[in-house]
């Protein structure tokens, strides 16, 4: 949860995609889907590549444009100096990661010279290490390409009010890394928003003779939030939800099988939270059955499976040691509690089963005498 809590504020960035994108992109390596930062917590995207080139030469004095850029949004609620160590997930010399920083208060349609940006590569420069950033020691404003450098810039002088767009650029490497923020306007707190409050809400489960139900999500949106400010859409993974991509439709269908939803809440200055909770469905069966020729609950089925089952699969039936009692087919009327023809003792019994799309179905009842 994206939460303003302690001094530090780490962001962990995971790369999945391996696409390269256009203009019709929507994921933040465009600074107009730039990630809004707001509070303490681990991010993850699927932005990989650059979508529109917003970087050139002219734009910034560090001799660079984009190879595979994400954009972040800061907006300053405390002021004094503003810093970070940017820290690749790999240690190798040879990954180098580049930034620029647009600002006080540039939009993405003017985004004007870069006040700050580090080009420096970490192997050309003899460096121990491929970290880079911002620091209240370094005095330069700008340093790169190349050997140019040691990989920081001085800080940013921050003021209540004002906003800024960084890029994060990986001309050499292209996994996850961490920001860990510092500088005397993180003294006491971060100098970002507070993140959107949500609420978490409990797992949902429903079972059903046919082993399937359609859940409608927006039916849970006034559980995770009453504002009606705020913006609530749902996501299959947690990528997706974090850069606002492929939000599932308002249904969804599950069939004996259990499926986690991300749901994202904005507010309208970007802040946003992500919970989630997960959605599961079960054949409904009997718990127990009688086989003693009353002609009540003398057999235990799974009603309605038969045109769930894989082709010529079978219920397989095992008792409380693992042991094979009986194998039902989906035609069967059911199981009437006996092995090879003698009756089996009062127990717990264990069932399993293959379905058509490959989903197992699992689960146990009671023999009663």
């Amino acid at each position: 949860m994206l939460k303003t809590q302690n001094a530090l504020l780490f962001i962990l960035l995971v790369f999945l995609s391996k696409t390269n994108f256009g203009q019709e992109n929507s994921l933040p390596n465009d600074c107009v889907n730039a990630i809004v930062l707001c509070g303490n917590g681990k991010l993850s995207s699927n932005a990989q590549g650059f979508g529109t080139q917003e970087l050139f030469p002219g734009s910034n004095s560090c001799f660079s444009d984009e190879n595979n850029s994400l954009w972040l949004k800061i907006d300053i609620v405390k002021s004094g100096t503003l810093g970070f160590t940017l820290k690749p997930s790999s240690t190798d010399i040879m990954v180098d990661y580049d930034f620029f920083i647009f600002g006080p208060n540039a939009s993405c349609n003017d985004l004007g010279q870069a006040i700050r940006c580090s080009t420096t590569n970490p192997d050309a420069a003899g460096l121990t290490s491929n970290h880079t950033g911002m620091n209240d020691t370094a005095t330069e404003t700008s340093e790169g390409p190349g050997p140019d450098g040691d990989s920081f810039v001085k800080s940013l002088d921050v003021s209540v009010g004002d906003s800024y767009y960084i890029v994060i650029d990986r001309p050499h490497g292209d996994g996850g890394f961490e920001l860990e923020w510092t500088g005397t306007a993180t003294q006491g707190g971060m100098p970002f928003p507070t993140g959107v409050e949500a609420n978490n809400i409990p797992d949902q489960h429903k079972s059903t003779t046919t082993g399937s139900y359609t859940f409608l999500l927006n039916d849970f949106k006034r559980e995770i939030s009453t504002d009606p400010n705020v913006d609530i859409r749902f996501f299959e993974n947690e990528t997706d939800a974090i850069d606002n991509a492929n939000p599932l439709p308002e249904t969804i269908s599950l069939i004996a099988e259990s499926k986690t939803i991300y749901a994202r809440v904005t507010s309208p200055n970007g802040c946003f939270e992500i919970i989630n909770f997960k959605l599961s469905v079960a054949f409904e069966f009997d718990k127990f059955f009688t086989p003693n020729g009353d002609g009540i609950n003398d057999f235990w089925p799974i009603e309605n499976v038969s045109s769930f089952l894989l082709n010529n699969s079978y219920i397989s039936i095992f008792d409380r040691y693992g042991k094979l009692v009986k194998q039902l087919r989906a035609t069967s009327l059911g199981w009437d509690g006996t092995i090879n023809g003698n009756p089996l003792p009062e127990a717990d019994y264990w069932f399993h089963a293959t379905l058509k799309d490959g989903k197992e179905v699992k689960g146990h009842f009671a023999l009663k005498r």
